[in-house]
């Protein structure tokens, strides 16, 4: 093989080998996904699917208002 050719070769082979990436092992996610499986409470909540535990405890307690609409603050630990 010619020189150049081996060059580009190699340059293409090193600019793309960046996109072949595998996925995520799920023991290394953080966080709530769209896609999970979650189990908890009002103070906590597990994901199933790799054991994480997130904890989301109100600063304040929730008052009921005059509309469907309360916000509310919390502590998120994750």
């Amino acid at each position: 093989m010619k020189p150049a050719k081996l060059l580009c070769l190699s340059v293409f082979i090193f600019a793309f080998s960046k996109l072949l990436l595998a996925q995520a092992a799920p023991s290394l996610e953080n966080g709530f996904k769209n896609y999970g499986s979650y189990d908890g409470s009002h103070l906590d909540t597990v994901n199933v699917m790799n054991g994480n535990l997130m904890l989301h405890i109100p600063v304040l307690p929730a008052f009921a208002q005059r509309g469907a609409f309360a916000p509310q603050y919390s502590l998120y630990v994750m």
